[in-house]
Formats: C-alpha cells, sequence, structure tokens
C-alpha cells in the first residue's frame, strides 16, 4: 500500500493516485455530491467516489473500536475480499483514516444504476421485464450467497446493473463477513432483503423466475417468509411513515407516470387510503402507487387501466389475504402494463 499524510489524515491507496489526496473538506469542494448527511457524506471527483464516515463517537468502546479498525478500512478489505471471489464490486483504490472518522475510495462504474433504479424505471414506462434479466439476476444472487458471506444491507438499492454490458456489480459492501454456521436462515434472510423493495413492481411470474434461478427457496415458501420477516418490523416501519405525506419512487426519484389520475376524498377515507397503500408496499404487494397531495384528502397516482379478470386477480388476493389485509377493502385492476395490482376500493367507489 501507498501511504500518504494530509494534516491530520492518514492516506493508504493500493497503487499511487497520481495526485497526493488532501483532507476530505478539500477534496469535497467542488466534487459532485450525491449524499451529505452528519454520519456519511458520499461525493464523486475526478471519476472517483470518496465516502466519508463520520461515526457517533458517544462512548469510549465505540471510539476504540473504530481507532483500531476504521469503518472504511473494513469495507476496503471486504471489497477485496468479495471481488477474489470472483463476484462483480465496485473497486477499492484506498482508504483515509483521522481518528474515528474515514474515507473509502472506490472507482466509478460507468453505465450502472441500481437495479432498483432499473425496476422502477421499466414500471414507470409500463414495460415488460426481459426474462433474460430476471434470469441473470437469479444466478448473481445464487452466485453471492455461495460465496458464503452474509451481507446483512443486501437490498437492490446496493446491487448495480448496467443493461448496455447486461452485468452486474455490488456496493456498499460495509459490514459483509463470511459465516460458517447457520448459513440458510442468512440466505433466506439476504434474498428476502433483496426482493422486498422490489415486488410491489414483480408479476408473479416475475417474481418466481427470480427465486427459481437463485436456488434458495420456491415462490410458497418464499411469500411465507417474507410475510413474517415484514411483520417483525411492521410497526416500526409504520410509526416512521405516519407522518410521510408523500412517497417518491423507492430509489429517491420523482414518479413520472405516462398517465396519472387524482381523487378527491373525505380525509378521513383519505387516511384510510393511505394506511393501505402504505401496508401493500410493506408486504411487497403490486399496487397502484400514489402520493398525497398536501391538504385534505386529496390523493395522486398511476391510473388504472380496468379491472383484472377473476384468473388474474388470484395472486394478489391471496398476497392481501396472507398480509392479513382486508380482501373486501381492495380491487384489483390492470397498470398500464396490463399487470394486476391491488387498489384501494374506495378509489374504484369512493364514500
Amino acid at each position: 500500500m501507498y501511504k500518504f499524510h494530509a494534516d491530520k489524515w492518514t492516506w493508504y491507496f493500493a497503487a499511487p493516485p497520481g495526485e497526493a489526496p488532501g483532507t476530505p473538506e478539500e477534496l469535497m469542494r467542488n466534487a459532485e455530491v450525491i449524499k451529505d448527511v452528519a454520519s456519511v457524506k458520499v461525493f464523486r471527483r475526478d471519476g472517483k467516489f470518496f465516502k466519508w464516515e463520520i461515526p457517533d463517537e458517544s462512548g469510549w468502546l465505540k471510539r476504540l473500536r473504530y481507532r483500531l479498525v476504521s469503518r472504511s478500512k473494513r469495507e476496503y478489505d471486504t471489497l477485496s475480499a468479495v471481488i477474489r471471489q470472483d463476484v462483480a464490486a465496485t473497486v477499492p483504490l484506498g482508504y483515509g483514516e483521522c481518528g474515528c472518522q474515514s474515507v473509502l475510495v472506490t472507482g466509478e462504474l460507468t453505465g450502472y444504476q441500481s437495479v432498483l433504479g432499473f425496476l422502477c424505471g421499466i414500471y414507470e414506462k409500463g414495460e415488460n421485464i426481459a426474462p433474460e434479466f430476471l434470469q441473470m439476476w437469479g444466478r448473481f444472487i445464487k452466485k453471492f450467497l455461495a460465496t458464503g458471506f452474509y451481507f446483512p444491507d443486501f437490498h437492490c438499492g446496493n446491487l448495480l446493473y448496467n443493461a448496455e454490458t447486461q452485468k452486474f456489480a455490488l456496493v456498499d459492501l460495509y459490514g459483509v463477513r463470511k459465516v460458517f454456521f447457520d448459513r440458510k436462515r442468512r440466505q433466506k434472510r439476504m434474498i428476502f432483503r433483496q426482493l422486498k423493495d422490489a415486488m410491489p413492481f414483480l408479476a408473479d411470474e416475475e417474481l418466481a423466475v427470480v427465486l427459481r434461478e437463485s436456488g434458495v427457496m420456491d415462490m410458497e415458501a418464499f411469500l411465507e417468509y417474507s410475510v413474517q420477516a415484514v411483520r417483525e418490523f411492521l410497526p416500526r416501519r409504520l410509526k416512521y411513515a405516519a407522518g410521510a405525506t408523500q412517497l417518491d419512487r423507492p430509489d429517491g426519484k420523482k414518479w413520472k407516470f405516462a398517465q396519472s389520475q387524482q381523487w378527491y376524498l373525505p380525509e378521513a377515507a383519505a387516511d384510510k387510503v393511505w394506511h393501505n397503500m402504505l401496508l401493500c408496499r410493506f408486504f411487497g404487494i403490486p399496487h397502484l402507487h400514489l402520493t398525497r397531495m398536501p391538504g385534505g384528502g386529496v390523493l395522486e397516482g398511476e391510473a388504472g387501466y380496468g379491472y383484472a379478470g377473476n384468473a388474474r386477480s388470484g395472486y394478489i388476493m391471496q398476497r392481501l389475504a396472507a398480509a392479513g389485509l382486508p380482501p373486501e377493502d381492495f380491487s384489483v385492476v390492470l397498470n398500464q402494463k396490463q399487470m394486476a395490482v391491488a387498489v384501494d376500493r374506495r378509489l374504484i367507489d369512493p364514500e
């Protein structure tokens, strides 16, 4: 490793960086800032990504832990280990340390976007998901799980996809570690984490393809497991969502549907519709995506394209019943891509 000093910071690089780095404050100036919160700042500069970790230093045990091995060094070592297992991931270039703070430097993955963003884009346009993508996605999951690594944050926002090269790559691998016991349970947890945010955008046959290729469990077992996993954290998620009046795409962008619709409901009815929509989202049930407009009971979202027939409604009704949601509160309609989705009946027959 090549070692450099800048003020109180010490930097380590796998190869000479060309230009000696400065402090994170200096590097962040005139950079493209991607995330800027108290605990972490992410920015892009000169074709590199910088993730500046500023952990909570309360308590001597935490301070000792971060000084012994910084968060960025752990992630640098993890990325290197995963790549050695022939699993594609963002390339670690180096890291910097100063007390409890640290910075991870990685290469830029050109042409990639998160799998979640990719799916949202397809859904928004009303297009079908290519079967080849679903198969490759499932095979990548299978390949990663076979390495024996446990990735607690293995969601589809941390898996990138390049539509041109049809390749996947992992990012943000902090906390990843090798496990040598209880692997099956951890694999179930990981595949749930990977699919839970994507499930509202997948028809039943599309979800089945990913599960089959991953080889972890079949559709029936996965849906049963997912309901139990959601219920475990549901009170907390509902609490955090209680004050939300608008929901963007899960990848943070704004929805831009080809056709949208507004509904004007009594405020009490709008509250019930909003609550049911949140439950559908948390349980991963395909549904019409809505947002609540400021003031009163105005809802806006994607338009429905007629009722789904009985044959296509069965899967959605089964999912609602399994989640403990009263099926009588819902209808099943078709969205832009003619996929069966749940919608609160109040939007079909306002009270």
